[in-house]
Parts: structure tokens; C-alpha cells; sequence
């Protein structure tokens, strides 16, 4: 069959299993099987298909029809520009979080313009992403990552490797800020995207969230704040002198956020809207 007649009946199938992009992901899920870009499989739509790579395109929408996660099964996903690998158990990075580094560097850039080191931690690692995306951009950095997870690790320690970042990513296992206490290290910023999701929340995410991201890396607890109060009054005693915490919140969440922060001693707090309005990133100064 012809490339435009298997991603017309697949995008179908899609959208009537509720996924939100259904052309998009049928494309890229025949550029996976043909080995090309999804602009390749827009210009070539008479193009057929052999009979392995027809059996093996049906393999992947049946998965995807299931609300498997479209980056699991590419085993990538893009965050700010660059290409992370991604693995089962481990989250798929949102574009949100892109909005948390980029805020990051917004401050960091500006108080570097002297050339000078900074060290910067990620307090829960997960793919990498956030290390990986501020490393890059800030080449005259160091980035300190931590994470409980073996499997989060594991990937992470991929995409420090692909980007060729090992000599400037440092990555540790272990709980929240705890692999960095004894180290006599203080930074210039720690940054982190928590868990934050209430855990009664957790059953009325999309299925690809709900059904096969790791629930450590979403439940935040009965209220979503658990790891907000530990994490934040932990890394104030980390921080350099007027250097800051940087977290993504949840809905609703950025007042009690900004009070825990308070209470544990930041100066001061601002609060960064995401694109939807939705008060989205806290950026605490010690």
C-alpha cells in the first residue's frame, strides 16, 4: 500500500481513540519504519510500502491505538531544540518544562556575563533533559544532577554521553538533594521539576500518563506538595548567597509554593506563567 492511504487510515484509527495529534503521530510513525524524516514521508505520498515495512508500520499504530506514549515508541522526543532519548519508565519531557530553562538561562546568562563558572544542580534527573538543555547553553557551566531512579539514570547518562557532555554533567543516585550535602559544593542555581501531581489527580490524566509513565516521577502526595517541602527549605542550604531555587508547579499550586518558600527563608519569590496563563514556575532567591 502507498505511504498517504496507511497514514490516512491510521490517523483515523487514532483520532478515534482520542489522541490529540493523530496526522502528526501517523507521520512520524512512518518515518520511523521507512528511516527517513517526517518531511521525506510528507513529499513521497505515493511511495509503497514493502510488505516487512507495511507489517511492521500496522505493529506500531496497533501500540499507539492503545495510547502507548508516541515517545516510547520513537524512542526520542524533542525539548528546547534539542533531541532527548527516551525509555520506558522514565517521563517524557513536556513543553512546559522547556519554559522552566528557559527562565533558568534568562537569569543565569545575566549574571554570568563575566565569563565566569557556574555550577548548577538538577535535582531530579529523569531523562536528562533539563541538565542536558542548560549544559548546551551555557557551555561555561556544570551541572550537578541527582535522581533515585536507575532506569531515569540510566537514560540520563545517555544523553550526556550523545551530547558529548560528559566532562560538565555529573550525575549521582540518590533522594532529592541528599548527594550533594557533603560535598562542600554551593551553587548558582538548583533547579528541579518534581513531582507535583495530588495523587488523587493521577487517574484522570491522559491514559499515556496515567497507564505507563512512572508514578514516582508524578505523585506529589495527597496535595501534591510533599516534595516541595523538603526540597525547597533543603536547597536553600545549598544555594550561594542571593542564587536561586527554579520549580515547576502544578494548577493552582504556585501560592502554597511561594509560602513554603517563604517560610524556609527565601528573600524573595517570582512567579512565571506558562503559555496557557497557568502560574507555572517558581524562581525562589535565597
Amino acid at each position: 500500500m502507498r505511504v498517504d492511504d496507511l497514514i490516512r487510515a491510521a490517523a483515523v484509527r487514532f483520532a478515534q481513540a482520542g489522541i490529540d495529534t493523530p496526522l502528526l503521530d501517523a507521520q512520524l510513525l512512518m518515518a520511523r519504519v521507512l528511516g527517513c524524516s517526517r518531511l521525506d514521508v510528507i513529499a513521497h505520498p505515493e511511495r509503497s510500502l514493502t510488505d516487512s515495512e507495511q507489517a511492521e508500520y500496522s505493529a506500531l499504530v496497533d501500540k499507539r491505538a492503545s495510547r502507548y506514549p508516541l515517545a516510547y515508541i520513537l524512542g526520542r522526543k524533542e525539548f528546547y531544540g534539542i533531541e532527548i532519548e527516551i525509555r520506558p519508565g522514565v517521563l517524557v519531557p513536556r513543553p512546559e518544562t522547556e519554559i522552566l530553562v528557559e527562565e533558568c538561562l534568562k537569569r543565569l546568562k545575566a549574571g554570568a556575563e563575566d565569563g565566569r563558572r557556574l555550577i548548577i544542580a538538577d535535582i531530579g534527573v529523569g531523562s536528562g533533559a533539563i541538565a542536558v538543555a542548560i549544559a548546551i547553553n551555557l557551555p561555561y557551566a556544570e551541572v550537578y544532577a541527582t535522581e533515585t531512579s536507575p532506569t531515569a539514570l540510566e537514560v540520563a547518562r545517555l544523553n550526556v554521553e550523545k551530547h558529548k557532555l560528559s566532562r560538565r554533567v555529573r550525575l549521582f543516585e540518590g533522594d532529592l538533594c541528599k548527594p550533594l550535602w557533603h560535598m562542600g559544593t554551593v551553587f548558582d542555581a538548583i533547579i528541579s521539576n518534581p513531582p507535583y501531581i495530588p495523587t488523587g489527580e493521577i487517574e484522570k490524566l491522559q491514559p499515556e500518563v496515567k497507564l505507563y509513565e512512572p508514578r514516582e516521577a508524578l505523585d506529589g502526595g495527597a496535595d501534591g506538595l510533599d516534595v516541595f517541602r523538603k526540597l525547597i527549605p533543603d536547597a536553600r542550604e545549598l544555594l550561594k548567597e542571593r542564587a536561586f531555587l527554579a520549580v515547576e508547579v502544578g494548577m493552582g499550586q504556585a501560592e502554597a509554593v511561594t509560602e513554603i518558600a517563604q517560610s524556609a527563608g527565601y528573600r524573595r519569590c517570582e512567579v512565571v506563567p506558562d503559555l496557557a496563563g497557568i502560574e507555572r514556575i517558581i524562581i525562589a532567591y535565597r
